[in-house]
């Protein structure tokens, strides 16, 4: 995910000004706990059972009246990443052993990366929807998804894999991951629901599934070149979040579940729905993905210093508020940018323009993901 480079920008510049506090702060990752939930195992385009411990179905249980009808899973695809046609192959095969009739190959494009294509595999009754690619396609398959019932099977081929390192899932051995997700478990997470007035004053609503954000992590996004990011993956941000580190902050408004609006100067708010990013980095240590609850944090640095503030308690995954960094928690949060202005948004990883406002209300337990066995 692309705000790891911002981080690894910030780090950047205490290795360059305090590396001695920073090895001195060093501590162990904070322990994550994953709940499991009781799953709804979803046969032919319907939900049957809802039982403790239940795995997905292997077509053992499948009623008379279904078993004359195709039981199919769906796979959309982003077909450039490095593995994906190995990832069709293993899928084809897992599924043909588990009793699934056919796999429904659906590959996203530069134009869609995976609304359509989602629409598609519920309207052919696919019992579980594989998403391969990166956090960009697996935020619009899940947008998708959330609500239905429809398990999600997620197959980490991007360079973040936000939502796959945050449900503890190997990213380093994909094909292993994903040949373990049909006897894996169906675990409830959040999403968020984001209402966006965009600066050309038309609306979107949209879904994000780990960090939304504006400012400064938006920019640093929509800056970085493209060749640079083909040869060193999300290393590549790194140079264009160390330009980020210079500039104006903005007046925006800010409220908390009906509470009064703060008026703050910031460089970048981020809505999170997760905490963990690469390299075990927890910057938002509070964030987890079941706990009904969005988290905010808004960044304010007014200099080095400030910035200084802001990535040892990122390097050392504290949530202290101070005056250059804070962090808040609730349901519903409502954000606006003052004196006319507009600021740059990203959903996960993708830019999608500049806003005005924006309204993010956690949606709990509103998607179905896979948890490998």
């Amino acid at each position: 995910m692309d705000i790891a480079a911002f981080v690894i920008a910030l780090a950047a510049l205490v290795v360059a000004v305090a590396t001695a506090y920073m090895a001195r702060n060093n501590r162990k990752h904070l322990e994550r706990y994953i709940q499991r939930t009781s799953p709804l195992e979803r046969k032919v385009g319907k939900l049957v059972s809802e039982r403790e411990g239940s795995r997905v179905s292997d077509g053992a249980e499948v009623s008379e009246a279904a078993e004359d009808s195709e039981r199919i899973v769906a796979l959309i695809l982003n077909p450039v990443k490095e593995g994906a046609k190995k990832v069709e192959q293993l899928l084809r095969t897992k599924a043909a052993k588990h009793g699934y009739d056919d796999v429904l190959v659906l590959e996203t494009t530069e134009d869609d990366p995976g609304k359509q294509m989602a629409l598609d595999a519920l309207a052919d009754h696919a019992e579980i929807v594989f998403a391969a690619g990166g956090d960009g396609t697996v935020r619009m398959v899940a947008e998708e998804l959330a609500g239905t019932g429809v398990p999600m099977g997620v197959v980490p081929l991007g360079t973040g894999n936000l939502l796959a390192r945050n449900l503890d899932f190997n990213v380093d051995d994909v094909l292993g991951h994903t040949e373990k997700l049909f006897t894996g478990w169906h675990r409830k997470v959040d999403t968020m629901m984001l209402t966006i007035k965009m600066a050309d004053g038309s609306e979107q609503t949209r879904r994000s599934l780990v960090i939304a954000g504006v400012g400064a992590d938006a920019m640093m996004i929509r800056d970085t070149k493209d060749e640079l990011k083909a040869i060193a993956g999300w290393l590549a941000y790194g140079e264009a979040g160390l330009k980020q580190l210079v500039g104006k902050r903005q007046r925006v408004r800010i409220g908390v579940d009906g509470q009064p609006a703060q008026v703050r100067k910031i460089r970048s708010v981020m809505f999170a729905n997760v905490g963990q990013l690469q390299a075990g980095v927890h910057f938002v240590p509070d964030a987890i993905i079941d706990d009904g609850l969005l988290d905010v944090v808004v960044l304010s640095p007014s200099g080095g210093l400030g910035w200084l503030s802001v990535a040892r308690q990122t390097v050392t995954g504290r949530s202290r508020s101070n005056e250059a960094i804070e962090f808040l928690q609730g349901k519903r949060v409502k954000f606006s940018v003052l004196d006319g202005g507009d600021i740059a948004c990203q959903l996960d990883g993708d830019v999608i323009g500049d806003i005005t406002e924006i309204t993010a209300q956690v949606d709990p337990g509103s998607l179905l993901v896979v948890v490998p066995h």
